[in-house]
């Protein structure tokens, strides 16, 4: 789909909010060029991304959902660590979090990088 498509398709939905993912979108080139046209079409943008990379010009206004990877996924250590520094204040963190080594490891992860002074921190848990 073009840009254009994917504009006029979500215009049909007559939502406000649209969520990129799938896979890791930022291996995409053209999701920052998806994202600006759709703020400026008054949607709020969610891009949730693994950050093993390193960011993309997303446009400000766009919301990162980053799932850093605990231990109990296999995948630990896969973040970009220097994304962190990146993140604005209203982009959010995720943790999949498998068993109890995986919530205390996140914890530390939390305070390590000092994620409570910026952003608000939610935990849900699964039953």
């Amino acid at each position: 789909m073009t840009i254009e498509d994917c504009l006029n398709a979500v215009q049909a939905l007559g939502c406000g909010l649209v969520e990129i993912t799938g896979g890791e979108p930022l291996l995409q080139p053209e999701t920052p060029d998806l994202c600006r046209p759709l703020i400026d079409a008054g949607y709020s943008v969610l891009v949730e991304t693994t950050e093993a990379l390193i960011l993309p010009k997303l446009p400000p206004a766009s919301i990162r959902i980053v799932d850093i990877k605990c231990p109990g996924s296999g995948m630990e250590g896969s973040f970009y660590i220097n994304n962190i520094n990146a993140l604005h204040s209203h982009d959010q963190v995720k943790f999949v979090i498998s068993d109890a080594r995986d919530f205390h490891w996140s914890l530390d992860f939390v305070k390590s990088k000092n994620l409570l002074k910026h952003w608000y921190c939610e935990f849900f848990t699964k039953h």
